[in-house]
């Protein structure tokens, strides 16, 4: 089992089987350096192998990629049928190698912080840049204002954000409001 045993981060030394180093007060055998171990369960147990079916009768549904097995899944990404080592349970779906290459490939992880929506930076794009031509900010700063309150409770996404554009969009929105509101009573007024 040589490389699989871990080694002694002060001198690198392979520190051997298991139940050698999983004692509490452990000590590097060749340097004496104390050392405290967090093993994984998976560490000490013995690995199961998964086993294909065999197709049985000459009907049935066979892997695309292992045509001597029996299908058990369709990938969800691109149909294929699947047998029980060619499906992977990726992100909440069943996927054959390929398609989990393809989306690791596009960085579409587990839930990758790119597929959040970002609401404040909608609404800022609603508030703002209307103010280019300022006759549009008759129509979006209401249509800001609104998406500000509906973005509020909605989550920010993975990465830590604060809702300070969601602040700022909503003033830009309430200017934008109470300018147009201030034409249209000195118009009438006038």
């Amino acid at each position: 089992m040589a490389g699989d045993a871990p080694s002694c981060p002060g001198c690198q030394h392979e520190l051997g089987r298991p139940g050698v180093w999983q004692t509490d007060g452990a000590s590097c055998p060749h340097c004496r350096r104390e050392l405290e171990f967090s093993a994984f369960p998976a560490l000490t147990t013995g690995r199961t192998a998964t086993h294909p079916l065999v197709a049985a009768v000459a009907d049935d549904a066979t892997c695309f990629f292992h045509t001597e097995n029996r299908a058990v899944a369709v990938c969800e990404g691109c149909g294929r049928y699947l047998c029980t080592v060619c499906g992977i349970d990726y992100a909440g779906s069943r996927l054959c190698p390929s398609c989990v290459a393809g989306r690791t490939r596009a960085g579409r992880g587990d839930v990758a912080a790119r597929d959040f929506v970002l609401h404040d930076s909608i609404a800022m794009a609603l508030a703002i840049l209307p103010l280019l031509s300022f006759f549009f900010t008759l129509v979006t700063g209401p249509v800001a204002l609104g998406y500000v309150i509906y973005a509020w409770q909605k989550p920010l996404g993975l990465l830590r954000r604060s809702r300070w554009r969601l602040w700022v969009a909503g003033g830009f929105a309430l200017v934008e409001i109470a300018g147009w509101s201030a034409f249209f009573v000195a118009r009438a007024m006038g």
